[in-house]
């Protein structure tokens, strides 16, 4: 995994939510489950995959997204490191 681009994954997706759910980044921990911690709901998963798909330009599939890491931040951007390095 190369954590300068999981840390460049991390800081787009905190930056996403941050803007739509109208909060400030720095309140988002990359640690917290994103559906416990209000951040994303089953509809606004949708636009979040597919935004993450367009502008990082990697490919999520279900299994992918069912994988426990990838219900944080952290997690996720470790996941598309890894997919991307592979």
């Amino acid at each position: 995994m190369d954590k300068a681009s999981s840390q460049i994954y991390e800081t787009y997706m905190t930056q996403w939510i941050a803007t739509r759910r109208h909060i400030p980044a720095e309140s988002i921990l990359p640690e917290e489950n994103l559906f416990l911690a209000g951040y994303l709901d089953s509809l606004a998963v949708f636009s979040f995959v597919m935004d993450i798909e367009e502008e990082l330009g990697v490919s999520l599939d279900q299994d992918d997204l069912i994988r426990p890491e990838a219900l944080s931040i952290r997690g996720l951007s470790r996941l598309i490191a890894d997919k991307v390095a592979a």
